[in-house]
Protein backbone atom coordinates (compact mmCIF):
# COMPACT_ATOMS: atom_id res chain seq x y z
CA UNK A 1 0.00 0.00 0.00
CA UNK A 2 1.55 3.31 -1.04
CA UNK A 3 1.59 6.62 0.80
CA UNK A 4 -0.95 7.89 -1.74
CA UNK A 5 -3.48 5.19 -0.92
CA UNK A 6 -6.53 6.82 0.69
CA UNK A 7 -6.94 5.99 4.36
CA UNK A 8 -10.10 6.66 6.33
CA UNK A 9 -10.52 7.32 10.03
CA UNK A 10 -13.61 5.75 11.67
CA UNK A 11 -15.09 7.80 14.54
CA UNK A 12 -17.61 5.87 16.64
CA UNK A 13 -18.96 5.08 20.10
CA UNK A 14 -18.06 1.85 21.91
CA UNK A 15 -21.77 1.03 21.97
CA UNK A 16 -21.57 0.61 18.17
CA UNK A 17 -18.55 -1.72 18.17
CA UNK A 18 -20.40 -4.59 16.45
CA UNK A 19 -21.35 -2.31 13.55
CA UNK A 20 -17.79 -0.98 13.28
CA UNK A 21 -16.30 -4.47 13.08
CA UNK A 22 -18.66 -5.36 10.24
CA UNK A 23 -17.94 -2.09 8.44
CA UNK A 24 -14.15 -2.48 8.77
CA UNK A 25 -14.29 -6.06 7.47
CA UNK A 26 -16.41 -5.04 4.47
CA UNK A 27 -14.12 -2.12 3.66
CA UNK A 28 -11.05 -4.36 3.87
CA UNK A 29 -12.73 -6.82 1.47
CA UNK A 30 -12.84 -3.91 -1.00
CA UNK A 31 -9.14 -3.13 -0.35
CA UNK A 32 -10.09 0.09 1.41
CA UNK A 33 -7.80 1.08 4.26
CA UNK A 34 -9.64 2.26 7.37
CA UNK A 35 -8.44 2.92 10.92
CA UNK A 36 -10.30 2.57 14.22
CA UNK A 37 -9.16 2.70 17.81
CA UNK A 38 -8.92 -1.07 18.30
CA UNK A 39 -5.80 -1.04 16.13
CA UNK A 40 -2.35 -0.75 17.68
CA UNK A 41 -1.12 2.49 19.21
CA UNK A 42 2.62 2.65 19.98
CA UNK A 43 3.51 2.24 23.64
CA UNK A 44 4.10 5.51 25.45
CA UNK A 45 2.14 7.62 22.97
CA UNK A 46 -0.80 9.49 24.57
CA UNK A 47 -4.09 8.26 23.17
CA UNK A 48 -5.49 11.68 22.23
CA UNK A 49 -2.19 12.73 20.62
CA UNK A 50 -2.17 9.62 18.44
CA UNK A 51 -5.84 10.02 17.49
CA UNK A 52 -5.32 13.65 16.47
CA UNK A 53 -2.27 12.66 14.40
CA UNK A 54 -4.26 9.98 12.58
CA UNK A 55 -7.11 12.39 11.86
CA UNK A 56 -4.66 14.99 10.57
CA UNK A 57 -3.09 12.46 8.20
CA UNK A 58 -6.18 10.62 6.99
CA UNK A 59 -7.98 11.14 3.69
CA UNK A 60 -11.38 11.60 5.32
CA UNK A 61 -13.21 11.05 8.61
CA UNK A 62 -16.17 8.66 8.63
CA UNK A 63 -18.46 9.46 11.59
CA UNK A 64 -21.02 6.91 12.80
CA UNK A 65 -24.09 8.74 14.11
CA UNK A 66 -26.03 6.99 16.88
CA UNK A 67 -27.60 8.00 20.17
CA UNK A 68 -24.42 6.97 21.96
CA UNK A 69 -21.98 8.64 19.59
CA UNK A 70 -23.70 12.04 19.51
CA UNK A 71 -23.47 12.07 23.33
CA UNK A 72 -19.77 11.13 23.23
CA UNK A 73 -17.22 13.87 23.86
CA UNK A 74 -14.47 11.66 22.42
CA UNK A 75 -16.35 11.26 19.13
CA UNK A 76 -17.01 15.01 19.02
CA UNK A 77 -13.28 15.64 19.50
CA UNK A 78 -12.48 13.37 16.55
CA UNK A 79 -14.83 14.90 13.99
CA UNK A 80 -13.96 18.39 15.27
CA UNK A 81 -10.30 17.68 14.52
CA UNK A 82 -11.39 16.53 11.08
CA UNK A 83 -13.13 19.85 10.42
CA UNK A 84 -10.19 21.77 11.89
CA UNK A 85 -7.79 20.03 9.49
CA UNK A 86 -10.24 20.58 6.59
CA UNK A 87 -10.82 16.87 6.07
CA UNK A 88 -13.89 15.61 4.23
CA UNK A 89 -16.35 14.30 6.83
CA UNK A 90 -18.73 11.49 5.84
CA UNK A 91 -21.58 10.78 8.26
CA UNK A 92 -23.32 7.39 8.49
CA UNK A 93 -26.62 7.44 10.34
CA UNK A 94 -27.12 4.18 12.24
CA UNK A 95 -30.34 5.15 14.05
CA UNK A 96 -32.59 8.11 14.72
CA UNK A 97 -30.61 10.60 16.81
CA UNK A 98 -30.03 14.31 17.28
CA UNK A 99 -27.21 15.29 14.91
CA UNK A 100 -24.66 17.78 16.33
CA UNK A 101 -25.14 21.30 15.00
CA UNK A 102 -21.84 21.44 13.10
CA UNK A 103 -22.69 18.23 11.24
CA UNK A 104 -26.27 19.11 10.34
CA UNK A 105 -25.21 20.77 7.08
CA UNK A 106 -23.58 17.57 5.83
CA UNK A 107 -25.49 14.97 3.83
CA UNK A 108 -25.58 11.66 5.67
CA UNK A 109 -25.72 8.09 4.40
CA UNK A 110 -28.63 6.10 5.78
CA UNK A 111 -27.80 2.80 7.51
CA UNK A 112 -30.93 2.76 9.68
CA UNK A 113 -32.84 0.23 7.53
CA UNK A 114 -30.71 -1.42 4.85
CA UNK A 115 -27.01 -2.01 5.57
CA UNK A 116 -26.23 -3.24 2.05
CA UNK A 117 -27.81 -0.19 0.45
CA UNK A 118 -26.02 2.14 2.85
CA UNK A 119 -22.68 0.42 2.24
CA UNK A 120 -23.14 0.75 -1.53
CA UNK A 121 -23.72 4.50 -1.15
CA UNK A 122 -20.63 4.75 1.06
CA UNK A 123 -18.51 3.06 -1.61
CA UNK A 124 -19.90 5.48 -4.19
CA UNK A 125 -18.99 8.42 -1.97
CA UNK A 126 -15.45 7.11 -1.46
CA UNK A 127 -15.05 6.50 -5.21
CA UNK A 128 -16.21 10.05 -5.92
CA UNK A 129 -13.77 11.37 -3.37
CA UNK A 130 -10.86 9.44 -4.92
CA UNK A 131 -11.79 10.57 -8.43
CA UNK A 132 -12.17 14.21 -7.42
CA UNK A 133 -9.78 14.85 -4.55
CA UNK A 134 -9.79 18.35 -3.13
CA UNK A 135 -6.41 20.10 -3.48
CA UNK A 136 -4.55 20.58 -0.21
CA UNK A 137 -2.23 23.38 -1.32
CA UNK A 138 -4.10 25.11 -4.12
CA UNK A 139 -4.67 24.00 -7.71
CA UNK A 140 -1.77 23.13 -9.95
CA UNK A 141 -0.88 25.92 -12.42
CA UNK A 142 -2.26 25.51 -15.92
CA UNK A 143 -0.14 25.90 -19.02
CA UNK A 144 -0.15 29.47 -20.28
CA UNK A 145 -1.86 29.93 -23.66
CA UNK A 146 0.13 31.49 -26.50
CA UNK A 147 0.69 35.22 -26.09
CA UNK A 148 -1.28 35.97 -29.26
CA UNK A 149 -4.56 35.19 -30.98
CA UNK A 150 -8.04 34.54 -29.49
CA UNK A 151 -6.68 32.30 -26.76
CA UNK A 152 -5.15 35.29 -25.04
CA UNK A 153 -8.42 37.21 -25.19
CA UNK A 154 -10.36 34.21 -23.89
CA UNK A 155 -7.90 33.80 -21.03
CA UNK A 156 -8.22 37.44 -20.10
CA UNK A 157 -12.02 37.25 -20.20
CA UNK A 158 -12.04 34.16 -18.00
CA UNK A 159 -9.70 35.86 -15.57
CA UNK A 160 -12.05 38.84 -15.29
CA UNK A 161 -15.03 36.52 -14.72
CA UNK A 162 -13.10 34.56 -12.11
CA UNK A 163 -12.17 37.73 -10.26
CA UNK A 164 -15.78 38.91 -10.35
CA UNK A 165 -17.12 35.58 -9.09
CA UNK A 166 -14.43 35.45 -6.42
CA UNK A 167 -15.31 38.93 -5.23
CA UNK A 168 -19.02 38.09 -5.07
CA UNK A 169 -18.29 34.90 -3.13
CA UNK A 170 -16.03 36.84 -0.77
CA UNK A 171 -18.75 39.41 -0.15
CA UNK A 172 -21.33 36.66 0.36
CA UNK A 173 -19.23 34.72 2.87
CA UNK A 174 -18.22 37.92 4.61
CA UNK A 175 -21.89 38.72 5.20
CA UNK A 176 -22.58 35.36 6.90
CA UNK A 177 -22.74 36.11 10.64
CA UNK A 178 -19.87 34.26 12.30
CA UNK A 179 -18.38 34.33 15.77
CA UNK A 180 -14.76 33.19 15.77
CA UNK A 181 -13.99 31.87 19.26
CA UNK A 182 -10.37 31.75 20.37
CA UNK A 183 -8.96 31.23 23.83
CA UNK A 184 -5.89 31.44 25.99
CA UNK A 185 -4.90 28.69 26.49
CA UNK A 186 -5.82 27.30 23.08
CA UNK A 187 -7.59 23.96 22.57
CA UNK A 188 -10.22 24.72 25.22
CA UNK A 189 -13.41 22.66 25.08
CA UNK A 190 -16.32 24.68 23.64
CA UNK A 191 -19.99 23.89 24.29
CA UNK A 192 -23.01 25.74 22.91
CA UNK A 193 -26.28 25.33 24.84
CA UNK A 194 -24.78 22.31 26.59
CA UNK A 195 -23.62 20.59 23.39
CA UNK A 196 -19.90 20.09 22.80
CA UNK A 197 -18.97 21.56 19.38
CA UNK A 198 -15.18 21.33 19.34
CA UNK A 199 -12.04 22.96 20.68
CA UNK A 200 -10.73 26.46 20.16
CA UNK A 201 -10.36 27.99 17.69
CA UNK A 202 -13.91 27.32 16.43
CA UNK A 203 -16.43 29.21 14.30
CA UNK A 204 -20.08 29.54 15.30
CA UNK A 205 -22.23 30.41 12.29
CA UNK A 206 -25.49 28.50 12.57
CA UNK A 207 -27.70 30.94 14.50
CA UNK A 208 -29.89 33.78 13.27
CA UNK A 209 -29.27 37.39 14.23
CA UNK A 210 -30.73 38.07 17.67
CA UNK A 211 -30.70 34.43 18.81
CA UNK A 212 -29.30 33.85 22.29
CA UNK A 213 -27.17 30.89 23.30
CA UNK A 214 -25.00 29.80 26.20
CA UNK A 215 -21.27 29.58 25.49
CA UNK A 216 -19.13 27.45 27.81
CA UNK A 217 -15.33 27.12 27.64
CA UNK A 218 -13.50 24.57 29.79
CA UNK A 219 -9.84 23.66 30.12
CA UNK A 220 -8.08 21.51 32.71
CA UNK A 221 -6.57 23.69 35.44
CA UNK A 222 -8.61 26.78 34.54
CA UNK A 223 -11.86 28.28 35.78
CA UNK A 224 -14.71 27.52 33.40
CA UNK A 225 -16.03 30.49 31.42
CA UNK A 226 -19.79 30.66 30.87
CA UNK A 227 -21.82 33.47 29.30
CA UNK A 228 -25.01 34.16 27.37
CA UNK A 229 -24.33 35.62 23.91
CA UNK A 230 -26.72 37.34 21.51
CA UNK A 231 -25.84 36.32 17.97
CA UNK A 232 -24.68 39.36 15.97
CA UNK A 233 -25.58 40.59 12.50
CA UNK A 234 -23.61 40.01 9.30
CA UNK A 235 -19.85 39.84 9.33
CA UNK A 236 -17.11 38.11 11.27
CA UNK A 237 -16.96 38.83 14.99
CA UNK A 238 -13.96 37.79 17.06
CA UNK A 239 -14.47 36.43 20.57
CA UNK A 240 -11.17 35.98 22.41
CA UNK A 241 -11.48 34.56 25.91
CA UNK A 242 -8.66 34.34 28.45
CA UNK A 243 -9.35 31.64 31.01
CA UNK A 244 -8.23 32.26 34.58
CA UNK A 245 -5.92 29.64 36.15
CA UNK A 246 -7.61 27.98 39.10
CA UNK A 247 -4.73 28.80 41.43
CA UNK A 248 -5.06 32.52 40.61
CA UNK A 249 -8.84 32.78 40.86
CA UNK A 250 -10.75 34.48 43.63
CA UNK A 251 -13.64 32.08 43.95
CA UNK A 252 -17.05 33.31 45.01
CA UNK A 253 -18.85 30.61 46.94
CA UNK A 254 -21.19 28.66 44.67
CA UNK A 255 -24.36 27.80 46.55
CA UNK A 256 -26.35 24.83 45.18
CA UNK A 257 -29.67 25.61 43.51
CA UNK A 258 -32.50 23.69 45.17
CA UNK A 259 -35.93 22.35 44.29
CA UNK A 260 -38.75 22.17 46.85
CA UNK A 261 -39.96 18.60 47.25
CA UNK A 262 -43.50 18.60 48.69
CA UNK A 263 -44.23 16.30 51.61
CA UNK A 264 -46.40 13.22 51.12
CA UNK A 265 -46.81 9.56 51.99
CA UNK A 266 -45.27 6.89 49.79
CA UNK A 267 -44.27 3.25 49.79
CA UNK A 268 -40.52 2.89 50.09
CA UNK A 269 -39.12 -0.08 48.20
CA UNK A 270 -39.85 -1.60 44.79
CA UNK A 271 -43.08 -3.03 43.47
CA UNK A 272 -41.29 -6.39 43.51
CA UNK A 273 -38.22 -6.29 45.74
CA UNK A 274 -35.05 -7.95 44.49
CA UNK A 275 -33.92 -8.90 47.98
CA UNK A 276 -34.74 -8.64 51.67
CA UNK A 277 -33.01 -5.26 51.79
CA UNK A 278 -35.70 -3.84 49.45
CA UNK A 279 -38.85 -4.73 51.40
CA UNK A 280 -41.76 -2.28 51.62
CA UNK A 281 -41.92 0.56 54.12
CA UNK A 282 -44.76 3.07 54.37
CA UNK A 283 -43.33 6.54 55.00
CA UNK A 284 -44.90 9.97 55.54
CA UNK A 285 -42.44 12.81 55.28
CA UNK A 286 -42.46 16.61 55.41
CA UNK A 287 -41.42 18.81 52.50
CA UNK A 288 -37.76 19.70 51.99
CA UNK A 289 -35.44 21.43 49.52
CA UNK A 290 -33.00 19.24 47.57
CA UNK A 291 -30.15 20.37 45.31
CA UNK A 292 -31.12 20.22 41.63
CA UNK A 293 -27.92 18.37 40.76
CA UNK A 294 -25.16 16.41 42.38
CA UNK A 295 -22.62 18.71 44.03
CA UNK A 296 -20.14 19.82 41.37
CA UNK A 297 -16.41 20.42 41.48
CA UNK A 298 -17.10 24.17 41.15
CA UNK A 299 -19.25 24.02 44.29
CA UNK A 300 -16.79 21.79 46.14
CA UNK A 301 -13.88 24.07 45.24
CA UNK A 302 -15.61 26.98 46.99
CA UNK A 303 -15.44 24.94 50.19
CA UNK A 304 -11.84 23.93 49.48
CA UNK A 305 -10.81 27.56 48.88
CA UNK A 306 -12.36 28.46 52.23
CA UNK A 307 -10.13 25.83 53.89
CA UNK A 308 -13.08 23.74 55.02
CA UNK A 309 -12.93 20.84 52.53
CA UNK A 310 -10.23 18.50 51.29
CA UNK A 311 -8.55 18.80 47.89
CA UNK A 312 -9.96 15.87 45.92
CA UNK A 313 -8.79 14.24 42.70
CA UNK A 314 -10.95 14.13 39.59
CA UNK A 315 -9.26 11.03 38.10
CA UNK A 316 -9.27 12.92 34.76
CA UNK A 317 -13.07 12.67 34.63
CA UNK A 318 -13.46 16.46 34.44
CA UNK A 319 -13.85 19.31 36.95
CA UNK A 320 -15.98 22.44 36.68
CA UNK A 321 -19.62 21.39 36.28
CA UNK A 322 -18.83 17.69 36.59
CA UNK A 323 -19.96 16.04 39.85
CA UNK A 324 -17.34 15.99 42.57
CA UNK A 325 -15.92 12.50 43.13
CA UNK A 326 -13.44 10.81 45.48
CA UNK A 327 -15.39 12.16 48.47
CA UNK A 328 -16.14 10.01 51.50
CA UNK A 329 -19.29 10.29 53.59
CA UNK A 330 -17.22 12.25 56.13
CA UNK A 331 -16.00 14.61 53.38
CA UNK A 332 -19.63 15.28 52.49
CA UNK A 333 -20.29 16.11 56.16
CA UNK A 334 -17.48 18.70 56.03
CA UNK A 335 -19.14 20.26 53.00
CA UNK A 336 -22.63 20.58 54.50
CA UNK A 337 -21.16 21.98 57.73
CA UNK A 338 -19.30 24.65 55.76
CA UNK A 339 -22.35 25.37 53.59
CA UNK A 340 -24.50 25.85 56.69
CA UNK A 341 -22.00 28.32 58.15
CA UNK A 342 -21.63 30.11 54.80
CA UNK A 343 -25.38 30.62 54.27
CA UNK A 344 -26.79 30.72 57.80
CA UNK A 345 -29.18 27.90 56.84
CA UNK A 346 -29.09 24.24 57.83
CA UNK A 347 -27.85 21.89 55.12
CA UNK A 348 -27.36 18.13 55.37
CA UNK A 349 -27.32 14.93 53.37
CA UNK A 350 -30.76 13.56 52.45
CA UNK A 351 -32.13 10.64 54.40
CA UNK A 352 -32.54 7.40 52.47
CA UNK A 353 -36.32 7.84 52.48
CA UNK A 354 -36.09 11.44 51.25
CA UNK A 355 -33.72 10.40 48.48
CA UNK A 356 -35.98 7.61 47.20
CA UNK A 357 -39.12 9.76 47.41
CA UNK A 358 -37.37 12.56 45.47
CA UNK A 359 -36.04 10.09 42.89
CA UNK A 360 -39.46 8.53 42.32
CA UNK A 361 -41.12 11.94 41.86
CA UNK A 362 -44.55 10.49 42.56
CA UNK A 363 -44.13 7.29 40.55
CA UNK A 364 -44.20 3.63 41.56
CA UNK A 365 -42.21 2.42 38.54
CA UNK A 366 -38.62 1.16 38.40
CA UNK A 367 -37.33 4.57 37.34
CA UNK A 368 -38.83 8.05 37.58
CA UNK A 369 -39.62 7.96 33.82
CA UNK A 370 -41.27 4.51 33.91
CA UNK A 371 -40.15 0.89 33.61
CA UNK A 372 -38.10 1.24 30.41
CA UNK A 373 -34.36 0.78 30.99
CA UNK A 374 -32.10 3.84 30.71
CA UNK A 375 -30.52 4.93 27.43
CA UNK A 376 -27.33 6.90 26.89
CA UNK A 377 -29.02 9.83 25.14
CA UNK A 378 -29.54 13.31 26.54
CA UNK A 379 -32.70 14.05 24.56
CA UNK A 380 -34.68 11.02 25.75
CA UNK A 381 -36.88 10.99 28.85
CA UNK A 382 -35.04 7.84 30.00
CA UNK A 383 -31.60 9.30 29.30
CA UNK A 384 -28.98 8.60 31.98
CA UNK A 385 -25.25 8.06 32.35
CA UNK A 386 -24.51 4.38 33.01
CA UNK A 387 -22.08 1.73 31.80
CA UNK A 388 -23.27 1.75 28.18
CA UNK A 389 -22.27 5.41 27.80
CA UNK A 390 -18.59 4.63 28.44
CA UNK A 391 -17.79 8.35 28.61
CA UNK A 392 -16.85 9.18 32.21
CA UNK A 393 -18.98 11.57 34.26
CA UNK A 394 -21.27 14.01 32.48
CA UNK A 395 -21.56 17.67 33.58
CA UNK A 396 -24.38 18.26 36.04
CA UNK A 397 -27.73 18.66 34.31
CA UNK A 398 -26.73 16.86 31.11
CA UNK A 399 -29.81 14.63 31.04
CA UNK A 400 -33.50 15.48 31.38
CA UNK A 401 -34.77 16.08 34.95
CA UNK A 402 -37.43 13.98 36.63
CA UNK A 403 -40.91 15.33 37.35
CA UNK A 404 -39.65 17.11 40.50
CA UNK A 405 -36.95 18.90 38.48
CA UNK A 406 -33.97 16.89 39.79
CA UNK A 407 -31.15 16.15 37.35
CA UNK A 408 -29.06 12.97 37.18
CA UNK A 409 -30.99 11.34 40.02
CA UNK A 410 -30.45 8.06 38.16
CA UNK A 411 -26.80 7.33 37.34
CA UNK A 412 -23.73 9.51 36.71
CA UNK A 413 -22.32 8.98 40.26
CA UNK A 414 -23.46 7.20 43.40
CA UNK A 415 -24.79 9.55 46.09
CA UNK A 416 -24.17 9.30 49.83
CA UNK A 417 -27.21 9.55 52.11
CA UNK A 418 -27.29 10.19 55.85
CA UNK A 419 -28.47 6.76 57.07
CA UNK A 420 -26.42 4.08 58.75
CA UNK A 421 -26.56 0.72 57.01
CA UNK A 422 -29.39 -1.64 58.00
CA UNK A 423 -30.23 -4.90 56.30
CA UNK A 424 -33.80 -3.78 55.50
CA UNK A 425 -36.39 -1.14 56.41
CA UNK A 426 -37.93 -2.98 59.38
CA UNK A 427 -37.77 -0.55 62.29
CA UNK A 428 -36.90 2.48 60.14
CA UNK A 429 -38.49 5.82 61.15
CA UNK A 430 -41.92 6.29 59.65
CA UNK A 431 -41.41 10.05 59.23
CA UNK A 432 -38.68 9.66 56.60
CA UNK A 433 -35.86 10.91 58.83
CA UNK A 434 -32.43 9.29 58.72
CA UNK A 435 -32.11 5.96 60.54
CA UNK A 436 -29.12 6.41 62.84
CA UNK A 437 -29.69 3.59 65.34
CA UNK A 438 -26.27 2.04 65.95
CA UNK A 439 -27.72 -0.86 67.94
CA UNK A 440 -29.62 -2.22 64.94
CA UNK A 441 -27.33 -0.99 62.18
CA UNK A 442 -23.71 -0.42 61.16
CA UNK A 443 -22.86 3.29 61.31
CA UNK A 444 -19.32 2.70 60.10
CA UNK A 445 -21.04 2.12 56.77
CA UNK A 446 -23.47 4.45 55.01
CA UNK A 447 -25.98 3.87 52.24
CA UNK A 448 -25.34 4.87 48.62
CA UNK A 449 -28.11 5.53 46.09
CA UNK A 450 -28.49 6.41 42.37
CA UNK A 451 -26.15 3.99 40.57
CA UNK A 452 -23.27 5.30 38.51
CA UNK A 453 -21.51 5.45 35.16
CA UNK A 454 -19.91 2.07 35.91
CA UNK A 455 -23.16 0.21 36.65
CA UNK A 456 -25.73 -1.72 34.67
CA UNK A 457 -29.31 -0.43 34.39
CA UNK A 458 -30.55 -2.35 37.45
CA UNK A 459 -28.42 -0.26 39.82
CA UNK A 460 -30.13 2.93 38.59
CA UNK A 461 -33.56 1.85 39.89
CA UNK A 462 -35.16 4.27 42.37
CA UNK A 463 -35.32 1.51 45.02
CA UNK A 464 -31.80 0.12 44.55
CA UNK A 465 -29.55 0.25 47.63
CA UNK A 466 -25.79 -0.04 47.89
CA UNK A 467 -25.10 -0.96 51.52
CA UNK A 468 -21.57 -2.30 51.36
CA UNK A 469 -19.38 0.79 51.57
CA UNK A 470 -17.35 2.05 54.50
CA UNK A 471 -18.14 5.71 55.17
CA UNK A 472 -14.41 6.55 55.01
CA UNK A 473 -13.88 5.15 51.51
CA UNK A 474 -13.60 7.29 48.39
CA UNK A 475 -14.23 6.25 44.79
CA UNK A 476 -14.16 7.84 41.35
CA UNK A 477 -17.86 7.01 40.97
CA UNK A 478 -19.19 8.40 44.27
CA UNK A 479 -20.45 11.91 45.02
CA UNK A 480 -23.51 13.35 46.77
CA UNK A 481 -26.32 15.90 46.69
CA UNK A 482 -27.65 17.94 49.60
CA UNK A 483 -30.87 18.94 51.37
CA UNK A 484 -31.72 22.32 52.91
CA UNK A 485 -34.26 22.59 55.71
Amino acid sequence: MTDKTPRYFISYSRADTAFVKRLIADLQDKDIDAWWDQMDIPAGVPWDTRIEYLVENCSAVIVLLSRSSVASKAVADEWSWGLTYHKPVITLRLEECKVPMRLQRLNWIDFTVDYAKGFKKLLEALDEMRDNPEPRSGPKPHKQPPAHGPGKLMSAALAVVALAVGYLLYEWFRDIPTIQVTSLPANASVSVDGEFIGRTPVDIDYFKEGDEFELLLESEGYVSHREIIEFPGSGIHEKDISLVPEDEANFVAEIPETIFIPGASFTMGPAAGNSDQERFKQVTLAGFHMSETEITFDQWDSCFDAGACADVDNSERGRGRHPVIFVSWHDAQDYVEWLSEETGEFWRLPSEAEWEYAARAGTTTLYSWGDAPPACHRELDNGANFIECDEGTFPAGSFKPNAFGLYDIHGNVWEWVEDCVHDNYAGAPGDGSAWLDEDQGDCDKRVLRSGSLDNQADALRAAHRNINDDSRNTYDTVGFRVVRE
